[in-house]
């Protein structure tokens, strides 16, 4: 069964060109960001730009955009959003089980999410300087909401906190298979344990 990649929430997030997925063993998508025509229709919040940069000083819940700058052109996704315009970004494209590589940036007290399979979301949060990161910081697996026993997930925090200043560039590998995060973890004597 084919899940939608949900794709991106947050307040303000900037995503560089070249994100690369492997949607099987065999077979790499390249989802070049020169326009929005892979993304499901949105309240424009988001849009392409060339270059961008943010200050480290500047506090996104205190300035809003106002620490932002952005130069025109391709390869660069940025999320713009205010008070009345902040939908999240959803692709056209459906997916299974894949593997994703991209880049990302975040102002001073960002807190966004890549979704997987509409279900699964890996936390882009500002955690620079965290020292027992939680399933809410950077690179962690967001709890769900579920009621049902079954369907509950409670997170998973990262291994370590990897979190860069905010407004530095950072790199993100992620690996999905369903089973993964459905199925209890079987750990041996020399894995280990969070």
């Amino acid at each position: 069964m084919k899940q939608i990649f949900k794709g991106l929430r947050g307040p303000i997030l900037a995503l560089s060109l070249g994100i690369t997925m492997s949607l099987s063993a065999q077979k790499m998508v390249d989802f070049p960001l020169n326009d929005l025509s892979g993304f499901r229709p949105q309240d424009g919040n988001w849009s392409i730009v060339g270059e961008t940069a943010m200050d480290l000083n500047k506090d996104v819940h205190h300035f809003g955009n106002e620490g932002i700058s952005v130069k025109a052109g391709q390869g660069i996704l940025i999320n713009r959003n205010s008070e009345t315009i902040k939908s999240n970004l959803l692709t056209i494209m459906e997916h299974g089980d894949m593997e994703i590589e991209f880049e990302f940036m975040m102002p001073k007290g960002s807190n966004s999410g890549f979704y997987l399979q509409g279900r699964y979301e890996v936390q882009l949060y500002d955690s620079w300087g965290t020292k027992q990161p939680k399933y809410s910081d950077l690179g962690g697996i967001y709890r769900n909401w579920e009621t049902e026993k079954d369907k509950i997930y409670m997170g998973k925090a990262p291994l370590i906190n990897a979190a860069k200043a905010p407004g530095l560039w950072q790199k993100m590998y992620i690996s999905l298979k369903h089973q993964d995060l459905m199925q209890p973890v079987k750990r041996s004597p020399m894995q280990s344990s969070n």
